[in-house]
Formats: C-alpha cells, sequence, structure tokens
C-alpha cells in the first residue's frame, strides 16, 4: 500500500488513502505486541530515497504530515499522531530517519524558539 506505483499518466501512492481510512493506525499499531517491527514497516513505508547520488547527497522525501498532525482536524494534540508515538512507541522507534526528521520539523517550527525565548 505505501509503495510508489506509475503509469502513463500519473503516480500512485496509498499514503493518504490509508490515513483516510484509518486515521488511528497509528495507535492501533503501538498497541500491537509487535509494535516495534509494525511501525518501523509503516515508517518505512513514509519514506523515499533516490537511487542516484548527487554531489555525494542522496535525495531524500518523508512523507510526515499525517504524523506531524493539523490543528484544524485534531484539536486536541494528545489525541494526535506524534502524542500517541510519543505516549505508547517503543523508545527505539525513535532511531527512524522519519522519526528524526518530524522532530526536528516539530523543533524548529516550535520548540527552539520557545527554548530561547526562556
Amino acid at each position: 500500500l505505501l509503495s510508489i506505483r506509475a503509469d502513463r499518466h500519473t503516480y500512485y501512492y496509498g499514503r493518504e488513502k490509508l490515513f483516510e481510512t484509518h486515521p488511528d493506525i497509528v495507535e492501533v499499531l503501538c498497541k500491537d505486541p509487535g509494535a516495534e517491527v509494525l511501525l518501523d514497516t509503516l515508517l518505512d513505508g513514509l519514506m523515499w530515497h533516490s537511487s542516484s547520488v548527487t554531489h555525494g547527497k542522496l535525495r531524500v522525501n518523508y512523507y510526515i504530515r499525517e504524523l506531524y498532525g493539523d490543528p484544524e482536524q485534531q484539536p486536541n494534540v494528545w489525541k494526535s499522531a506524534l502524542a500517541t508515538l510519543s505516549l505508547h512507541a517503543p523508545p527505539p522507534i525513535f532511531d527512524h530517519p522519519v522519526c528524526q526528521r518530524l522532530l526536528q520539523s516539530k523543533w524548529n517550527a516550535y520548540g527552539r524558539s520557545m527554548f530561547m525565548t526562556l
């Protein structure tokens, strides 16, 4: 489901449909006894990397919109996917590049400025 497919007309990627159909997928996966493997597989599907290296760098796209959260769609921040991860996910999952990028984005947007003003 989380693989990029294409035909002559367009590219297909099931991320939006997955989170639309199962908005609580992160919570469901966190409650499973094999949570680390399942979450790792989900997070792998939310990352794409190029097969070519340009100037010693590898291009990576992170699809983190649903994990990042939107206050208009989920006004209670404690019910967001990121909050669920932080409360229920096994700690090693935060070593995944998608989690690292997600946390870095949140820190750059909110945490750093709040920390610097204190």
